[in-house]
């Protein structure tokens, strides 16, 4: 499991004063973002070991405000041979404790943007989620 901490920012609101449902998916981007990075730490080759967003869902629990602070729990839910899925749990922090605020999920696909193909995920990825999936298994 892996922790990003997004910064709400003014252009994140909406006309009720609290984030927009779709900016949400952007903080779930950057925390796969920061997941990867953190899963490996050499540069990666976005373009030959790539990934394609297949699936976006997410469940909303309570709305997020500007000056609330942040922070999304991201990690493997489930590893197939060229998909991964990743969970991510959105809470804002009230009074020192987690409020979840957004529960979600991104199928991520292995994708070769040289080839415009499909591939089974590479395996040093494999292991690395692999890793992730077991531990944080319930």
């Amino acid at each position: 499991m892996k922790l990003y901490r997004p910064e709400i920012r003014f252009r994140d609101m909406d006309a009720m004063g609290h984030v927009n449902n779709a900016t949400y998916f952007t903080y779930m981007e950057q925390a796969r973002i920061q997941y990867f990075r953190d899963l490996r730490v050499e540069k990666w080759d976005w373009i030959e070991e790539g990934v394609v967003v297949a699936k976006n869902e997410l469940n909303y629990k309570t709305p997020l405000f500007f000056d609330d602070e942040v922070v999304i729990k991201t990690f493997c839910s489930h590893l197939g041979n060229k998909s991964v899925t990743l969970t991510s749990n959105i809470f804002k922090i009230v009074k020192g404790q987690e409020v979840l605020a957004a529960h979600g999920a991104c199928v991520l696909v292995s994708f070769n943007h040289k080839t415009q193909q499909t591939q089974d995920i590479p395996g040093f990825w494999r292991s690395l989620l692999q890793q992730d999936l077991e531990e944080n298994q319930d």
